[in-house]
């Protein structure tokens, strides 16, 4: 590896993990022209993440691609639904591990326990360094600790030497009674081990670290393992020999004691033994629906059997009967065994060296069931038996179904053939629950879905909760806090903006939004109300139809939506369709409450269609429906358009309740001049304000009078009239000019440009982002005292969502913009323009005195004749109670130091070309 690609990729590590910024395309391909080895060597000695530059390699091609919208978003589904497809196929390869290594994985230490604490086996060889506490008693009483020193003797003060070495602890127990009886009459003693003493022991081979270890001599082959640091990955658990003077004295299988707690076997070690650990020998692997997967070291004559209950045995899903065996052959290949471990001779099977045992699990399918889903109390697979009817698995309305549940439209889904093709049988459960012997109450048969519905929608419950809150003055409070956080938090909002990430776009956005609620008078103790009302809002939700004050989750009733219970029904009748056999889907449009694509049921007609729809609505026409059909006649299809009574139609009259063919399209009509409540705003000086209904073609000066007329306070000149379609047509006027903005500052930027009056990019940004956050009025200019004396022109027609203020009385004008002291006068008949100017204070130096304009009361705006304000005229100019006079600023201007500066560099510039065309003559 060269110097240079070395410090390429340390350039290219240290700016991603310092400034957190994505790698470049050039440093990802220097890094990828890397060798494998190479990316992980220093990947690993720098600490970093391999997988953060695929990922950043993989982002960065992806977002270079020209894409639409649309093809990105169906790649990155496609993407998702890949890597779940994959990790489904792959779950059965799910890497296991060797079994039994964990337990002895840490770090060498000496394992001397405390010898007072250790009870000493009878059987236990005496040796050099053992500690003996003799307690003789009788005529006279004393205590010995005494130590067996390297001749193997006990030396007593009051007594002759004893040799003891070599003799069990029983024995030695013994000798030193005897030797002390034997000396002193009437004196007896009580014989315990004191501290023992440490022995070396060295353990060698597949030992995580081999060498010397002094322990403690009532050590076992466990304790020297444990000592040593355990096992490395190769060495066997089940083959450790104990060698003594270079003989074979033990071997010590871990499995009796790992899976059986059996530790009898264990042997117990003398100084200068030697742990050996062998490799590991042969080995199988069990996974899949057992207790314990693991790979697990084999002995010689084991079966399938052994390695089954190695594993703890197999679940309660497993499906032994079709069990997997996967072997090497001769020919270096695989080969797979397929087992039926019902079978008890099975079992019986050796296993060999590395064999691979699969068991499988059982299918999650039921086998005779019927499966309830939706708005029920108990959702879920029930036993199916013959004549078994909607009614024996729903028996009550109040303890199987849910308060939402829809009663009159329910769908059972059931399998045709072999191939999954499926059918639907709609029904409804008033009458099959009322009427036990109603055709509504069919007979099911095995693996049929019965599926119930929430009668409400998720649009529904948010409208009707919106109207509930709508009652008081503090919860349309709360409406207003929700719609400025949406147009913050919108993602088409952002999309719009198209300038910032996610993280600074939610900073921003949070400072502006506080920022917009202050100038609102809204404090910070109102904003935390308000949000944690609209949360409470997403949350629960009062039922509507109960005096008590029960909830139901939100969520709850999107959950059992049509919309999405349907769903997967839907896409099965499409992909079934083929020549032969049609789509079994039928469209509603128009006046029902769940418009939409719903499956065709066997016998379906017009009514059963409306009532899948949630009904009609109460402006539905009864008088006349239309149904759109296809009609196939040989290689050729014809549209025909059939119009029917829809009132007969829903009185079940056999001439009008048409029976319904694939993809059927119903159109219901809504009663002509219907409109829903069509509102206006009145508010200010008015004699009766409020919120006043209309009717179409209504007009402002017809609603004011119905209002009782302005009151004796009111400024009608200075009336503001509202429209929501003029907010929405300025919303996209605004939108347009962020875009046409934003490409503008795109270009400017990559075109450096000399000029000093250019704008730094961050400035750009941010005079975009303030222009996104202008509010958009919806304001018509409109002559409200011409309108009130009768005057028709100029009254208009009102729409939904009007609003009309009046403001009181004005005796001020204001004069703002480029004036030394921007502020409001008295109004006083004989001011003009000027003289309201001068009690401003006057122009300010950078003031644009051609471009004043006065913005009346009313809204609209008069520029003043004449190119000064010397050529004023008073009676075309007259300032009213009201108006503001803007004083706008120049953008040309330029001070003295400048413009000196830019004459003397033209002087000078000039003076050189003059100097270098002398030169030439």
């Amino acid at each position: 590896m060269s110097v240079r690609i070395i410090y390429i990729f340390l350039l290219v590590v240290v700016s991603f993990t310092v400034s957190a910024v994505t790698p470049t395309p050039a440093q990802i391909e220097q890094f990828k022209n890397l060798p494998p080895s190479q990316q992980k060597m220093l990947a690993k000695q720098l600490g970093i993440d391999i997988s953060q530059f695929k990922k950043a390699s993989q982002s960065q091609s992806y977002e270079n691609t020209i894409m639409p919208p649309a093809e990105r978003a169906s790649k990155e589904e496609f993407s998702e639904l890949e890597e779940t497809l994959e990790e489904k196929y792959l779950k059965d390869k799910v890497e296991v591990k060797p079994f039994g290594y964990d337990l002895f994985a840490n770090e060498p230490y000496s394992f001397q326990p405390e010898n007072n604490q250790v009870a000493v086996p009878d059987d236990y060889i005496v040796g050099v360094g053992d500690n003996f506490l003799v307690n003789t008693y009788g005529k006279e009483g004393n205590t010995y600790e005494l130590m067996v020193n390297r001749d193997g003797m006990l030396h007593f003060p009051d007594f002759a030497p004893l040799n003891v070495m070599g003799l069990t602890f029983q024995e030695a127990k013994q000798a030193i009674h005897n030797h002390i009886s034997s000396q002193t009459i009437g004196l007896k003693a009580s014989v315990t081990m004191g501290e023992l003493r440490s022995i070396r022991i060295f353990v060698m081979g597949e030992a995580y670290k081999p060498g010397v270890y002094t322990i403690s001599s009532l050590s076992t082959v466990t304790n020297a393992l444990f000592a040593s640091g355990g096992l490395s990955d190769i060495g066997s658990l089940r083959n450790i020999q104990v060698k003594r003077a270079g003989k074979l004295v033990g071997k010590v299988d871990l499995y009796d004691f790992l899976i059986h707690g059996d530790n009898s076997k264990d042997v117990i070690l003398k100084s200068g033994d030697v742990v050996f650990i062998p490799p590991v020998g042969s080995t199988a692997t069990i996974k899949g629906e057992v207790k314990r997967p693991a790979i697990y070291e084999l002995v010689e004559s084991e079966t399938i059997k052994d390695l089954l209950t190695m594993a703890g045995g197999a679940k309660s899903s497993a499906f032994l009967k079709e069990s997997v065996l996967e072997r090497f052959n001769t020919s270096n290949y695989k080969t797979l065994i397929n087992l039926d471990l019902s079978k008890e001779g099975v079992f019986e099977e050796p296993v060999k060296d590395g064999d691979v045992l699969r068991i499988n699990a059982t299918s999650d399918e039921f086998k005779d069931s019927v499966l309830l889903i939706g708005a029920v109390t108990r959702p879920g697979a029930y036993q199916w038996h013959q004549g078994m009817k909607v009614s024996d698995i729903i028996e009550s309305f109040h303890s199987d179904l849910l308060k939402i549940a829809d009663l009159e439209y329910a769908l059972i889904v059931r399998e045709t053939s072999k191939l999954g093709d499926i059918e639907t049988r709609q029904i409804s459960l008033a009458n099959a629950l009322e009427n036990k012997n109603a055709t509504d109450n069919i007979l099911l048969n095995s693996n049929d879905k019965v599926i119930v519905f929430s009668k409400y929608e998720k649009r529904d419950i948010e409208q009707r909760t919106l109207a509930r809150l709508a009652h008081t003055q503090e919860e349309l409070a709360i409406l207003e806090r929700e719609q400025l956080i949406k147009e913050y938090y919108s993602k088409e909002f952002k999309r719009d903006l198209g300038l910032l990430k996610d993280e600074e776009f939610k900073n921003e956005a949070n400072m502006q939004f506080n920022s917009q609620l202050s100038n609102q008078e809204l404090n910070r103790r109102d904003l935390q109300l308000a949000q944690t009302d609209l949360l409470e809002l997403s949350k629960p939700f009062a039922e509507l139809e109960k005096e008590e004050d029960e909830e139901e989750n939100l969520e709850e009733f999107s959950l059992y939506s049509r919309k999405l219970l349907l769903a997967p029904v839907i896409l099965k009748l499409q992909n079934q369709a083929s020549v032969g056999q049609p789509m079994e889907l039928v469209e509603v449009v128009g006046e029902v409450k769940v418009p939409g694509v719903y499956p065709l049921s066997k016998g379906a007609k017009i009514n059963d269609l409306v009532m899948a729809a949630g009904g009609l609505n109460e402006s539905a026409y009864l008088e006349r429906a239309e149904l759109t059909r296809v009609n196939k006649q040989g290689s050729k299809a014809s549209i025909k358009h059939i119009t029917f009574k829809l009132g007969d139609a829903m009185s079940l009259d056999e001439s009008s309740n048409i029976k319904l063919t694939s993809k059927d399209r119903l159109n219901i009509s809504p009663i002509p001049e219907w409109q829903e409540d069509v509102t206006i705003t009145l508010k200010g000086e008015v004699l009766f304000p409020g919120v006043y209904t209309i009717r179409r073609g209504e007009t402002l000066v017809e609603v004011i009078k119905r209002a009782g007329g302005f009151t004796d306070f009111a400024s009608a000149d200075a009336a503001v009239f509202t429209r929501e379609s003029l907010k929405e047509q300025e919303f996209e006027q605004i939108k347009k000019l962020l875009s046409d903005l934003r490409k503008e500052v795109a270009t400017k930027s990559l075109q450096p440009s000399k000029a000093t009056s250019s704008i730094s990019y961050s400035e750009s940004r941010q005079l975009l982002y303030d222009l996104s956050q202008v509010t958009p009025v919806g304001r018509l200019i409109i002559d409200v005292p011409r309108l009130m004396l009768g005057q028709t022109d100029y009254d208009i027609q009102l729409e939904d969502g009007d609003t009309l203020y009046v403001p009181t009385k004005k005796q001020s004008v204001n004069v703002i913009g480029e004036v030394n002291v921007a502020t409001a006068h008295m109004h006083e008949d004989e001011y003009d323009l000027y003289e309201y100017i001068q009690k401003s204070g006057g122009f300010k130096s950078r003031a644009d005195e051609d471009r004043i304009y006065i913005i009346k009361a009313d809204g609209s705006v008069e520029v003043p004749s004449g190119n000064s304000w010397y050529a004023i005229n008073a009676k075309t100019t007259q300032i009213q109670p009201g108006d503001t006079i803007v004083v706008p600023l120049d953008s040309e201007y330029m001070d003295n130091l400048t413009l000196w500066s830019t004459a003397t560099q033209i002087i000078y510039q000039v003076g050189v070309a003059l100097a270098a065309i002398s030169s030439i003559n």
